[in-house]
């Protein structure tokens, strides 16, 4: 899956995302979450019905659900990495 950086509209794979959010002064405070996911085989995304990116988390959402003051649909997602907690 594609992953647009939305500053840029760039599209990475996982691993260069990672690469970038690790390495880029524009997202330092994305930084620490990177080691939490960075070597798992697999990065959890959540798309939508369209297949577009909506979260990669535990690290950023994605702008097509980004909420302004003119949000009136919100889903709420909560993801772990720890199955016993």
């Amino acid at each position: 899956v594609p992953l647009t950086h939305t500053d840029e509209g760039r599209e990475f794979d996982g691993a260069s995302l990672m690469e970038c959010y690790e390495t880029d002064a524009a997202c330092k405070h994305l930084k620490p979450y990177v080691p939490i996911i960075k070597n798992s085989p697999l990065y959890p995304v959540v798309l939508d019905s369209e297949e577009t990116v909506m979260s990669l988390p535990p690290i950023i959402n994605g702008s097509k659900s980004r909420i302004t003051l003119d949000t009136k649909n919100v889903f709420i997602e909560c993801t772990a990495t720890d199955l016993t907690k």
